[in-house]
């Protein structure tokens, strides 16, 4: 559809729940791989939020470790969530969340057999922020406010602990969508977005002896890329039938690219099955 159409493949959309309103409640749920727990339950005495908090470790890389003689797999993970969600007033909602990830390599055990820029450790560090506002004034519109800020760093190390390459990339993030059903058959969608990106690193390789570095990379840059869509879709015949259309606008500050992409879809149900 029109609200994702600045891919050129598919679209995996993740949405986090809110937590329990009703009570608090405690899950712990261990597995092969990895253990986790995650908390939720009511903010406030009147019921108007909710809190939830998980997280997660592996444990699988002490189990290869012990079974395996392949150093290559030496790979764990630690993330955590938060997310709060409140009705500030009536028919106005405001949800924050934060999402934190660390994934590292460690082949340590492979060290003597390892060469002077090959990769003996790595480690990455996520961090997803985001607050939105939903407003609904009726039943049939729904309006949707999003900020965010995100941040991916790694780095990577070989057998001296020296660095062989390391980045970051962070991206401001802003938005909103509205949805409008004008009628029960009927429903208008449109949204817009604007994204200011940023990234830089480097890369290094050494010859001959560890101290002996060349720089084969070293960038940095910052870009601004924005877009808007609208789309109107309707289900006549008691939803037999389903017919949508919509466009998007996009532009890339980089190569200053604009492009509008149109976009309709057809369905139609024949009999029961």
């Amino acid at each position: 559809p029109a609200r994702y159409q600045d891919r050129t493949a598919g679209v995996l959309d993740l949405v986090s729940r809110d937590g329990n309103r009703e009570q608090p409640s405690l899950r712990a749920t261990p597995s092969a791989s990895n253990a986790g727990v995650s908390a939720e339950g009511p903010l406030g005495r009147a019921g108007r939020g909710s809190w939830l908090a998980s997280a997660r470790k592996s444990y699988l890389q002490y189990m290869i470790r012990r079974t395996s003689t392949d150093p290559t797999l030496a790979f764990g993970f630690t993330d955590g969530q938060l997310r709060l969600a409140y009705d500030v007033a009536r028919g106005h909602n405001l949800a924050f969340s934060v999402t934190e990830g660390y994934s590292d390599l460690d082949r340590t055990d492979a060290r003597n057999s390892l060469g002077g820029n090959s990769l003996m450790t790595s480690g990455y560090h996520l961090t997803n922020t985001g607050l939105a506002w939903r407003w609904a004034p009726s039943d049939r519109l729904l309006v949707t406010n999003r900020a965010a800020y995100i941040r991916e760093r790694y780095e990577n190390g070989n057998r001296e602990s020296l660095t062989l390459a390391s980045g970051m990339y962070r991206e401001w993030a802003f938005g909103g969508d509205a949805t409008w059903n004008w009628s029960s058959q009927a429903a208008l969608e449109a949204g817009w977005s604007a994204r200011r990106l940023g990234e830089d690193g480097y890369s290094n390789r050494y010859q001959y002896n560890p101290f002996a570095v060349r720089r084969l990379e070293d960038f940095g840059g910052t870009a601004l890329r924005g877009g808007g869509y609208v789309q109107q879709s309707w289900s006549p015949l008691s939803g037999r039938l389903f017919v949508s259309a919509g466009a998007r606008w996009d532009r890339h500050s980089t190569n200053d690219t604009q492009a509008v992409s149109p976009h309709a879809y057809l369905a139609v149900q024949l009999g029961r099955s």
